[in-house]
């Protein structure tokens, strides 16, 4: 007779699936596109478009934290 299994729990594998791809989505934003806009137009314009890439993913990141809080709070946990 095999084991009994565990069971799934699908609510953290989704949690940290959405936790990889926010942090993917975070990188891809400021790394790819600083590093592309660094090879296309030199590296002056490169740190300008930085520090406007990591405001955008600070927004992106504000956005997530409150949907995460308000996900806990209304027990989706």
């Amino acid at each position: 007779m095999k084991p009994a299994r565990a069971p799934t729990d699908t609510r953290k594998l989704r949690r940290d699936s959405e936790r990889r791809l926010f942090l993917l989505t975070l990188f891809v934003l400021v790394v790819v596109g600083a590093g592309l806009i660094a090879l296309s137009y030199g590296m002056g314009p490169a740190v300008v478009a930085l520090t406007c890439l990591l405001f955008g993913a600070g927004l992106i990141g504000i956005l997530w934290l409150i949907f995460t809080l308000i996900g806990r709070w209304v027990g989706e946990e």
